[in-house]
């Protein structure tokens, strides 16, 4: 008697199937009895010029991808990037770095080349997990890679459209003045008062960290259940969540930073692989009360608006505590931001003029900024004109009797 059994076991991803990002080429192929070699047993820095630690190789599409995401990552101090790129177990895939290498190997590969003309217009089946706890949504992102290869060919400057990703500022309220001081190319920055305020539209763009304060207002499980989901819909695409504590108000806001470490203890536990993407740097009670922190640089009250100088106070305190682990833009002030913007000023050779610059209403030339030369020569003409008492002799002299105004005929015609 047979008993048949159920196989429950999924698919994965294998380095023999060339659709998957874990695809191995083989170096050659033989087609019509002709063998023709690929190009894919090359270093990092034959892709990318000038790359740091430009000899690590890499032997499939995944291992490509994760160098090319690390070197976009723009939240985390150089020292972090050079682990991170000789970590091999630093599990890391992005849309655009997989689009990359994607377009990469369709250059190089013959194999791939062949796929993807001989399929070309055809629905391919969604992209199978690497593991059982596969920590991204590979049928997203493969979709996502696929049509970015296929849009922009490798060619020998491509490596110059990989550019640093943005970071997401999630501040808790009271920064809704102050969030331009906080924009720059590679940043930007948003006030989320309450978990329903999170917005999808804030999410469009290719991120490198979503930044997350502690709300002000405590808001329980359920509240956070669409914000949360959102959130962790940006790590399975590759985006890092960093946690990070508010402003010190009064006691909701220690049940809202218990709160949000809660929720990312709990999602790690549930799946451990999440663990390098989910960093948890909010405070423990015993860190309540250290002196220097960046939650304790600022008070929040119900309504109330932080100005410049605290904002920046919080802002500046927050990244000198958190500077081994975590590299964002310092904050602006708004003239300083007016000052950054304002064009240089380029001396000119040329000087016209100090009759030139006259115009018509001046009170008074020496009122007006005049050049060296024009200044001096300017002076020049003031002594000739300028008056000088002339000694007269002989019967033109005064009379030396007296400071008065002298006796009638004192001066007389010669």
């Amino acid at each position: 008697m047979r008993i048949h059994v159920l196989d429950f076991r999924t698919a994965f991803s294998t380095a023999s199937d060339v659709h998957h990002v874990d695809w191995s080429c083989p170096g050659k192929l033989t087609c019509q009895g002709t063998e023709v070699n690929c190009s894919t047993n090359v270093s990092l820095q034959d892709v990318i010029p000038n790359a740091p630690f430009g000899s690590l190789k890499f032997s499939s599409p995944f291992e490509l991808c994760r160098l090319l995401s690390v070197l976009t990552q723009s939240h985390v101090p150089e020292s972090w990037r050079t682990a991170r790129l000789l970590d091999r177990t630093y599990d890391l895939l992005t849309p655009s770095g997989l689009g990359l290498a994607l377009a990469f190997y369709r250059q190089h590969c013959v194999h791939m080349t062949l796929s993807s003309v001989s399929e070309a217009g055809f629905l391919l089946p969604e992209h199978p997990p690497r593991g059982k706890c596969d920590p991204y949504n590979m049928a997203t992102l493969s979709r996502y890679a696929t049509q970015y290869a296929e849009v922009h060919p490798w060619t020998s400057s491509s490596w110059m459209e990989l550019r640093k990703r943005k970071n997401l500022i999630i501040l808790p309220a009271g920064f809704d003045n102050v969030l331009r001081s906080l924009k720059t190319e590679n940043q930007k920055a948003v006030v989320l008062k309450k978990p329903e305020d999170i917005q999808p539209d804030w999410f469009i763009d290719n991120l490198s960290s979503v930044v997350l304060f502690s709300p002000a207002e405590f808001a329980g499980t359920l509240r956070w259940r669409g914000a949360w989901t959102l959130l962790l819909q940006q790590v399975a695409r590759g985006v890092e969540l960093i946690t990070l504590a508010g402003p010190q108000n009064d006691q909701d806001w220690r049940k809202s930073v218990d709160m949000l470490r809660d929720l990312c203890e709990e999602t790690v536990s549930q799946r451990p692989t999440l663990q390098s993407r989910i960093r948890c740097l909010l405070p423990l009670r015993s860190q309540l009360e250290a002196i220097g922190t960046g939650f304790r640089s600022a008070t929040y009250e119900h309504g109330k608006m932080f100005t410049e100088s605290t904002a920046k106070r919080f802002w500046t305190t927050t990244l000198t505590q958190q500077s081994a682990f975590l590299k964002l833009e310092p904050f602006q002030r708004t003239y300083e931001n007016k000052f950054s913007q304002r064009p240089a000023w380029t001396p000119s050779n040329h000087q016209s003029s100090w009759r030139g610059k006259q115009r018509r209403g001046v009170p008074h030339l020496k009122a007006q900024r005049l050049p060296l030369a024009d200044h001096q020569l300017q002076k020049i003409g003031e002594e000739l004109l300028r008056m000088v008492p002339h000694q007269r002799t002989g019967s033109h002299t005064r009379p030396s009797g007296g400071r008065g105004r002298g006796t009638k005929g004192s001066f007389k015609r010669a």
